[in-house]
């Protein structure tokens, strides 16, 4: 067996190499952006508004974690920058940095953390998170970067270098037995985190140290004598994000005309000029000396777009398939080196609702969620 992860918890991660089109920053005329800096540079603008540059964030989603990096030391009074959470243009919640006369250096790590309605703000210094404030912000549509004030001689422009989003601090791992002991280890082998998997339980939270966080599972369970033994860990460092969900079993590969499968980027399987699109897929157990036993493939929503909806899966019966399921298929068993095909067909779906219509005009995507024992 192994320890894999089987969803990432990633949104986005930029760190500018281009300026994305998520972006939108206002005015349009109080930015700079440059592909050899690989900074969105915010700079103050003469109107009453403030300079944003904010991104559509998901909904329905219970947690989210933002989290920006910049470069940005504001001097004079009335010099402010830092997160905004925007509803509209009335009503949006403000976390700024400001001039501090006490402090020689400020704070260029900002995050704000999302339960639920609940937003909580923190910001670090000195490799620790400081708590500032909490408020309840129902349904923002966007979030983002604000800087604040008319040009003034000694203001600073404020520079974004990275900004994170994921669904929380927190990753999962599953598949344990009640009592397991679960560590989190760093990418120098240090312990980050011990966990006991509490009576009942198939799994555990665990809050990362930092966003993304380098590191490794292990986990343990009791020899005869009642001392934790390591049983299993991942086989090589990972980097994690808040949401990403971890199992323990044998890690499953799917290739698609001979390549695997990437767990992170997109894989374009074709275009629907005939309203269907069918794709022969393998899944491999490639481990050394793991069986996976009741292997379950599964089409899951991907970033709550309709994708999923347009799809089945079927079992493969001597290079053609067999009946399509709705969602979920059972492979069975796979030992060591063995591989089953599968087929994925996409069939558009007519519809007279005119925001799945406007949903059809672009690109959709979905996830295969693959679980074994």
């Amino acid at each position: 067996m192994s320890i894999h992860r089987v969803q990432t918890g990633l949104i986005f991660d930029d760190n500018f190499e281009t300026l994305d089109s998520r972006w939108i920053v206002s005015p349009t005329d109080s930015y700079t952006f440059s592909d050899s800096d690989k900074q969105l540079v915010l700079k103050h603008n003469s109107t009453d508004r403030s300079t944003n540059a904010l991104f559509s964030l998901p909904q329905n989603e219970d947690e989210l974690l933002l989290q920006v990096h910049s470069n940005y030391t504001p001097k004079y009074l009335g010099d402010e920058g830092g997160l905004v959470i925007w509803k509209n243009a009335l009503e949006k919640v403000e976390f700024l940095e400001s001039e501090d006369s006490i402090h020689e250096n400020t704070y260029n790590i900002w995050r704000t953390v999302k339960k639920q309605n609940l937003w909580t703000f923190f910001a670090e210094r000195g490799n620790a998170w400081e708590l500032f404030d909490s408020t309840i912000c129902i349904d923002p549509a966007m979030a983002g970067v604000v800087l604040k004030g008319t040009p003034r001689d000694g203001y600073t422009p404020l520079i974004v270098e990275r900004v994170i989003l994921c669904k929380g601090t927190n990753i999962s791992v599953g598949n344990l037995n009640s009592f397991y002991k679960v560590e989190l280890i760093d990418y120098e082998r240090n312990v980050v985190t011990t966990q006991i998997v509490p009576d009942g339980y198939s799994g555990i939270d665990i809050e990362l140290p930092t966003i993304p966080f380098k590191g490794k599972i292990r986990v343990y369970d009791k020899n005869e004598t009642g001392e934790y033994v390591l049983i299993d860990e991942q086989k090589e460092y990972a980097e994690m994000y808040g949401g990403d969900l971890f199992l323990r079993g044998t890690n499953l590969k799917v290739k698609w005309k001979g390549q695997e499968l990437s767990e992170t980027k997109a894989t374009h399987l074709g275009a629907l000029k005939s309203d269907i699109i069918e794709q022969k897929l393998t899944v491999l157990n490639d481990t050394s000396g793991n069986v996976a036993e009741n292997i379950e493939i599964q089409i899951a929503v991907y970033k709550k777009e309709f994708g999923w909806e347009w799809c089945d899966l079927a079992t493969d019966n001597n290079g053609t398939p067999n009946q399509y399921e709705d969602t979920t298929i059972r492979i069975g068993t796979l030992h060591e080196g063995e591989s089953k095909d599968f087929w994925v067909r996409i069939a558009r779906v007519d519809t007279t609702d005119p925001e799945k219509i406007k949903q059809q005009m672009r690109p959709s995507h979905f996830f295969l969620e693959i679980r074994n024992e």
